[in-house]
């Protein structure tokens, strides 16, 4: 265990290191940062996605309620921040920067994805996608409009959001490979043994190093600082909140019962994740508090160091 402790510190947080150093000594390199987590978003996450939901069996009917348990988990996170935001009188500004920071978490090969492949081999790789399936309609279909509100500069109709959602090659891409990769499979087509190869030793490390490298790239610390009080309350929704609902949704259904645990323990490891950088592009997109939203992700991504560890060791009890 100490071994993918290291290689999850390495990989991940190693390339971010690195790609930040490099920005701060050739800023121009900053400007690398989207295209290249575009690039990744086009042609590499798509490809661990098929061979993911193309691999999977579905075995219970966890398999088939996992994408909804994900969305119920960030309409939860929504309760919390809107109290939260009420009780410090916040604006819309920096309100839907809050919002915006709880709903969406690094749940995808950045870190949670990543974490459950090192802790459960292929399988937990191969449910994480399908668990986190839902992520890029709700983001376009429910966060757009929902940011569109909170936005002094109102930009997207829902029309436009799901004209987004379809035609944006960041969106339009994955959502065509999840439909492949579930066609496939429902179909009993054999999958190739050398795409699960090249994806679960190969891709799956290119994608978690290129993402925390371009991640690293963009990341700019100053400003951001000035909320830190804010980012201990995102901090809370990540490492405490959420949690708690996933763990009461997985004992409501039953989930704890089934024979084979690895669904229930991916979905409990994806509900500590911190804050996503998606959440900061989505307030790029609208001219929210950028510097809030910053501050948020570099804090619970730092903190998220410490997640590998407890995770291993909350895992023995379930």
């Amino acid at each position: 265990m100490t071994n993918k402790f290291l290689i999850f510190i390495l990989l991940i947080y190693g390339s971010f290191s690195f790609g930040y150093s490099l920005k701060r000594c050739f800023p121009k390199l900053g400007n690398f940062s989207r295209p290249l987590s575009k690039d990744l978003m086009i042609f590499i996450s798509p490809i661990i996605i098929l061979n993911s939901l193309w691999s999977l069996k579905f075995q219970s009917r966890i398999y088939w309620f996992a994408p909804l348990i994900y969305i119920i988990i960030m309409l939860f996170s929504l309760i919390p921040s809107n109290i939260y935001s009420k009780i410090r009188n916040l604006s819309n500004h920096d309100k839907g920067s809050i919002i915006s920071s709880a709903l969406f978490s690094n749940t995808g090969v950045t870190l949670g994805g990543f974490i459950c492949y090192l802790l459960y081999g292929d399988e937990g790789l191969y449910f994480s996608s399908l668990y986190i399936s839902s992520f890029l309609p709700f983001y376009y279909l429910v966060a757009f409009p929902l940011m569109n509100y909170y936005s002094s500069t109102s930009r997207f109709s829902i029309r436009q959001s799901v004209v987004k959602l379809f035609t944006d090659p960041t969106s339009g891409v994955p959502i065509t490979f999840i439909i492949t990769g579930i066609i496939l499979n429902f179909m009993k087509i054999q999958r190739p043994i050398l795409l699960n190869y090249i994806v679960t030793h190969i891709l799956i490390y290119v994608s978690t190093v290129g993402y925390s490298f371009s991640i690293g790239l963009g990341t700019s610390i100053g400003k951001s600082l000035r909320y830190i009080g804010h980012t201990f309350f995102i901090a809370g929704i990540k490492f405490i909140y959420n949690p708690i609902i996933a763990f009461i949704l997985l004992h409501i259904f039953g989930y704890f019962k089934l024979g084979n645990l690895i669904p229930s323990r991916v979905i409990l490891v994806e509900s500590f994740m911190p804050a996503a950088i998606m959440s900061v592009v989505l307030v790029k997109i609208f001219n929210l508090n950028e510097d809030l939203t910053n501050a948020s992700w570099l804090v619970t991504n730092m903190m998220a160091i410490a997640i590998f560890p407890i995770l291993t060791f909350i895992q023995k009890f379930t």
